[in-house]
Order: C-alpha cells, then sequence, then structure tokens
C-alpha cells in the first residue's frame, strides 16, 4: 500500500431498483452506500470514487441524472446531467454517471458518508429493476472512500 494512503474503506455492492424522483439530496433518488467513515489525520484529502451507475427515467418528465455525496447531511458534491433530449428521438432520458472527487479531511471524527443516485423530475431505474433471471446481478457498483495523507 501506498505509504501517503493512510485509510481505505471499499465495497462493491448489487445496487438496483427504482427511486422517486427531485434534486439531488440525501432523501432523493437511490441509496448507494451509507457508512462511517473516520480520518486519521485532519489535514489529509479525502478521496470518494463510484464507478459507473445507469440512471434512467420511468417516465419522459426528468431531463438529468445525478449522483452526489454528503457527510453528515452535508453536500459535498453532485455530478449531473445527461444526453441531449433530442439525441434520444424523444424517448425517455439516462445517463451512465461515475463519482471522483477529493475534499479536505473534516477533523479525525467519524463522519457519515451518504451517496445517493437518481434522476431529476421523475421515478427513475438505477441501474435497470432487477436481477436477470439466471439470477446473476449486472448491477454491482464499486465504492472507495480513501485517505490520502
Amino acid at each position: 500500500r501506498d505509504k501517503l494512503v493512510t485509510g481505505v474503506q471499499t465495497c462493491a455492492l448489487p445496487i438496483f431498483g427504482t427511486s422517486s424522483g427531485g434534486s439531488p439530496g440525501t432523501t432523493t433518488g437511490t441509496q448507494l452506500y451509507s457508512g462511517s467513515f473516520t480520518p486519521l489525520r485532519s489535514t489529509s484529502k479525502i478521496l470518494i470514487q463510484v464507478s459507473d451507475v445507469c440512471i434512467s427515467e420511468e417516465s419522459n418528465t426528468g431531463d438529468w441524472a445525478w449522483i452526489g455525496a454528503w457527510r453528515d447531511g452535508n453536500l459535498l458534491a453532485v455530478n449531473s446531467g445527461s444526453a441531449l433530449y433530442s439525441h434520444f428521438g424523444g424517448n425517455y432520458n439516462m445517463g451512465h454517471k461515475t463519482f471522483n472527487h477529493t475534499f479536505n479531511s473534516w477533523g479525525t471524527s467519524a463522519g457519515t458518508i451518504l451517496i445517493r443516485a437518481g434522476m431529476n423530475q421523475s421515478s427513475s431505474y438505477v441501474n435497470g429493476q432487477s436481477a436477470y433471471a439466471d439470477g446473476t446481478n449486472p448491477a454491482v457498483v464499486g465504492i472507495s472512500i480513501w485517505e490520502i495523507a
């Protein structure tokens, strides 16, 4: 492990389903992750990475997909946007979102990290809505939270 990396928390979870629509928030969209993270140093950087998440609308009322991260209810960052509606010939919108952001440490106390994804204004599918008929799940989302000295 790199000597400057002081802490790493990773997971790969099968995440899929439908979610309520709305602008990015701690109660909208689909929860991808919620967990505690405690930096070892108050001067370090925290890197949050989320692999590709496919977000599509359930009805033709949303305009853009989003993925965001919060710490203790405070927004850290959001990645949002979708391909132009005209590119889909009047069909539903969708977006593939990844998340790769660095933040200053908040000290050495525990903080709850929340990661959510969704579509504005409409119910949405996050990584489809179910597993394949053979029981496999195409919707694994990789999440890493790093502390870098």
